[in-house]
């Protein structure tokens, strides 16, 4: 099944997309 090992990887991506436009805010701030 590497399909369900690619949809964890690109959900860990989005994670950390979303951490990393997180604190860019609150940096920017």
């Amino acid at each position: 099944m590497a399909g369900t090992g690619l949809q964890k990887f690109a959900f860990f991506l989005l994670i950390l997309l979303q951490l990393g436009v997180a604190a860019g805010i609150i940096g920017g701030l």
